[in-house]
């Protein structure tokens, strides 16, 4: 994660990658895979608010089963 921050703009951005897990009992499938995310946040209000957020996929596929284990 890295998180730059403007301290005269009042807002800060972060960026990170999201390792997931997906899973479907219904349909017994699993899914996993990555994502980066991309968050702006100003404090200009005196509290944090997001007013930019974008993610994109970089990684999926099946996880260690196709099959759902309970």
């Amino acid at each position: 994660m890295r998180i730059a921050c403007d301290v005269a703009a009042e807002m800060c951005n972060l960026r990170t990658i999201v390792n997931f897990v997906a899973a479907s009992p219904e349909r017994r499938r699993r899914s996993q895979g990555a994502i980066t995310l991309a968050l702006d946040i100003s404090f200009a209000d005196g509290l944090p608010i997001i007013v930019n957020e974008s993610s994109r996929v970089i990684a999926r596929g099946a996880a260690d089963s196709d099959v759902y284990d309970e």
